[in-house]
């Protein structure tokens, strides 16, 4: 549709004729989203035994290692807020709250972001 056209519709309308890459397709890009998150659902349950396979089990020796280092994250002796960027399947933000719960057990479990 023309600039004219598009502007004219609503934004959803406009929104699903965006199309994007997805693998060696093309895709709406509100599509994208719940493909990513499909390949994300089938793959996640192997990802650690993955890791297991090509670091002989040292990964999860280095995330133990730096979640010790991170805590205790806040003067008053328990974590606070973390953002665990591009977390995969969550697991260092799980051991920050298991962690921290373990440290700090009368203190409120920290709040973990992974995005």
């Amino acid at each position: 549709p023309s600039a004219a056209a598009a502007a004219s519709q609503p934004a959803s309308a406009a929104q699903s004729a965006e199309k994007t890459h997805f693998g060696f397709r093309e895709v709406d890009k509100n599509e994208k989203e719940q493909l990513v998150g499909r390949v994300f659902s089938n793959v996640a349950e192997q990802y650690d035994v993955m890791n297991d396979l090509m670091s002989g089990t040292l990964h999860r020796q280095w995330k133990d290692s730096f979640v010790n280092a991170l805590l205790p994250l806040s003067a008053n002796g328990h974590a606070a807020k973390c953002i665990d960027l591009a977390g995969g399947t969550g697991d260092i933000a799980f051991r920050i709250v298991e962690r921290s719960r373990a440290l700090f057990p009368s203190e409120p479990a920290p709040f973990v972001n992974v995005v």
